[in-house]
């Protein structure tokens, strides 16, 4: 009975326990009430972190021309030579170093170019003359400047007469072998008709010119056909390119009138070179040549005479006319070769120095603190 008794005191007590607990957490539930974020337990994943992508146009890189062309063995070796430091010490070539294209050039002809820099109106006329010539053939001017009034009837006689220069530019090799033989060539050039049976056959030219005087077209110049005949180089450009024949036929009119005009082909037999050269430039030169010789293009006497003085200055000045006009408009950049002529030759005989002043970034070097740096420590 006392053990009945002791058992039920013990359920009555864990009853009230019960209630007292249940109550409480009714109580803490709705004067606390557990926030949304909660509900999903106690123990929440880790949110990951997610990195935008990194994209080219995101990452902005410095100009590093300079220091790459400071890392080259080419300023290794000129940063050590006294004639380039000398030169580089001097303001003017700053300048100077502002046209790599004419400046590179320039290290290939260093003696003409230094000369020039102590005549800058003899430089302005021949870089104003290489602009106005701009795609003629710079070795045809060349060839033809030494004696401009002697040629200027070729000049003349070429310009009057573009279309052939059609067929010159397209058998540029054969029209050179003709007019190392004027007379012969003077022949062909007055009755092409004639010589067009050898187009394409110049086995039957051959056989021609084993007796020229037995052919009516060849017979009044039996001897200079077989001066050609013995010229192994100009019949070895016949027999390339015998279609040269035909190309003179298609253009009787104007070959012929340039035949008529002896003074031309005497003119053009002493240049075949420039007659192959103008013939490659064909519409550049007939486009230069229109006027009626060369002293009515502005051509005077002291311009024939720097031509003739300074031909290799004048043949790169040709070929990159904009640079020198640029150079030409600023006395200035001469100054430093007329002030260092000896450390610039010296320079220029360098091949490290054309690599290195023919760098598009060698300008901003010689601008740049890391230069000046350099150029003291050494």
């Amino acid at each position: 009975m006392a053990t009945r008794t002791s058992n039920n005191n013990r359920m009555l007590l864990a009853g009230a326990a019960l209630i007292v607990v249940a109550g409480a957490a009714y109580y803490v539930g709705r004067v606390y009430p557990p926030r949304g974020d909660e509900t999903a337990g106690t123990i929440a994943p880790a949110a990951r972190y997610h990195s935008a992508q990194v994209q080219d146009s995101d990452v902005q890189l410095g100009d590093n021309s300079v220091p790459l062309l400071m890392q080259t063995d080419a300023f290794q070796l000129m940063i050590k030579d006294p004639n380039f430091r000398a030169l580089a010490s001097d303001p003017a070539f700053m300048v100077l170093a502002q046209n790599p294209a004419a400046l590179a050039a320039m290290a290939h002809n260093p003696a003409q170019f230094v000369a020039l820099a102590h005549d800058p109106a003899a430089f302005s006329a021949l870089a104003a003359q290489a602009a106005g010539a701009q795609g003629v053939s710079s070795a045809a001017f060349n060839a033809m400047a030494s004696d401009a009034a002697s040629h200027s009837s070729a000049f003349s006689a070429l310009a009057a007469n573009p279309q052939m220069f059609a067929a010159m530019a397209a058998h540029a090799a054969a029209f050179s072998a003709f007019a190392a033989h004027a007379a012969a060539f003077q022949a062909m050039a007055a009755n092409p008709q004639a010589f067009a049976q050898f187009s394409g056959n110049p086995k039957a030219f051959d056989a021609a010119l084993a007796n020229p005087a037995a052919v009516a077209s060849m017979s009044a110049h039996a001897a200079a056909f077989q001066a050609l005949a013995a010229d192994s180089k100009a019949m070895a450009a016949i027999h390339g390119d015998p279609a040269a024949f035909g190309a003179m036929a298609a253009n009787a009119q104007a070959f012929q009138a340039f035949a008529s005009n002896a003074q031309a082909m005497q003119a053009l037999a002493s240049n075949a070179q420039a007659l192959a050269s103008m013939a490659q430039s064909a519409n550049a030169f007939v486009t230069q040549a229109t006027a009626a010789n060369m002293a009515s293009r502005g051509m005077n006497a002291q311009m024939q005479s720097a031509m003739a003085q300074y031909p290799q200055a004048f043949s790169a000045m040709a070929s990159n006319p904009q640079a020198f006009a640029s150079l030409a408009a600023n006395p200035q950049a001469l100054s430093a070769l007329a002030h260092n002529p000896a450390a610039f030759q010296a320079a220029a005989s360098n091949p490290a120095f054309a690599a290195l002043a023919s760098n598009p970034a060698f300008g901003a070097m010689m601008r740049s603190s890391a230069f000046s740096a350099a150029l003291n420590a050494n």
